[in-house]
């Protein structure tokens, strides 16, 4: 007799990483400008960015 396996519940995962350094003005953010026809043209973003189950992480 085969068993059909049952699906695992799974969760998306958000990561965020903000990048800061301290400036000659004070402490500093990178952002990206959003352009072109898109929401929220022209103000500032953390940059975008995707992560796949093949990607490999490692500690350094």
């Amino acid at each position: 007799m085969t068993t059909t396996p049952v699906p695992r519940h799974t969760v998306p995962v958000d990561v965020h990483l903000v990048l800061r350094r301290d400036g000659a003005l004070g402490p500093e953010v990178l952002l990206s400008r959003r352009a072109g026809p898109v929401y929220a043209t022209g103000s500032g973003t953390c940059p975008p960015g995707t992560s796949t189950r093949a990607r490999t992480w490692s500690r350094g």
